[in-house]
């Protein structure tokens, strides 16, 4: 079984990226929403949801593409990349004609992280190497 699981999601992996690269949203659509059916690979829901939103809104379905976003917040299973990725989705989408109420995580993302760096002296070579934390 999980062999099959296993090749589903790479047979469905590549058939989504090929419908991309020939600009076929409609059939990339059916793929995903018929891979996020199945309750297999949790670790790619998000990317997949993810993408399910951004090709229903290359189609032109902004409304159900934001559904998409905000509804796949609630969903467990996704990790928390894909969810912060859903989250700047959802306040991009949901600008005032559609949605006028800011969503409570929006100051969340707004925020910048502050990058510190250090410098550190190597004791074999004794050279100064700065350090990203």
């Amino acid at each position: 079984m999980i062999y099959g699981t296993f090749s589903i999601k790479n047979v469905g992996n590549f058939l989504i990226k090929y419908c991309h690269v020939l600009t076929r949203y409609s059939e990339a659509i059916g793929l995903l929403r018929n891979l996020l059916s199945r309750s297999l690979c949790p670790g790619r829901r998000g990317y997949w949801t993810t993408r399910l939103s951004i090709d229903l809104e290359h189609v032109g379905c902004k409304e159900e593409s934001l559904e998409v976003a905000e509804s796949a917040l609630d969903d467990s299973r996704i990790c928390n990349g894909d969810r912060v990725a859903l989250q700047r989705r959802v306040i991009r989408l949901a600008k005032p004609p559609r949605r006028w109420k800011k969503p409570s995580f929006a100051n969340s993302l707004s925020r910048s992280c502050k990058e510190v760096v250090e410098l550190q002296k190597s004791f074999d070579s004794g050279k100064i190497q700065k350090v990203f934390k």
